[in-house]
């Protein structure tokens, strides 16, 4: 027989009886407190999370508003600086295509005076021999 089961007294079975329930009643608050404590875990990580979400989705935000506001400050002056770009281009090209057509024109003017001195020497060579 356990040492439970027998019974020395009215006593030692009260007293029995009385240590079983309070072993229950402080089991079933651990229990009670425990379930609690892991409740709140649960709903502080939940909170976190939902938190960390709210901060990703408002960083998202901000980071949309800034490129808007860029959009909008900016890129009107970006643009005008591209126009005034290609405008510089388009000048740089049309002053080399002027500076090349200057350039074949007195190679051609240089051409023709050369041109015009052989002509002349042939032509005073010419009398020349019709002289003798």
């Amino acid at each position: 027989m356990a040492s439970e089961d027998r019974v020395v007294g009215h006593h030692t079975l009260a007293a029995h009886q009385l240590a079983t329930t309070r072993l229950e009643r402080e089991l079933r608050g651990f229990r009670a407190s425990l379930e609690v404590h892991l409740r709140t875990v649960a709903q502080k990580a939940e909170i976190e999370e939902k938190a960390l979400e709210r901060q990703q989705w408002l960083r998202a935000c901000q980071a949309e508003r800034a490129q808007d506001a860029d959009r909008r400050v900016f890129a009107p002056a970006r643009e005008r600086q591209q126009s005034a770009q290609a405008e510089r281009s388009r000048l740089r090209a049309q002053s080399q295509e002027m500076a090349a057509a200057r350039e074949r024109q007195e190679e051609a003017r240089v051409r023709g005076w050369e041109q015009s001195q052989v002509d002349r020497a042939n032509h005073r060579r010419m009398e020349a021999e019709e002289r003798d």
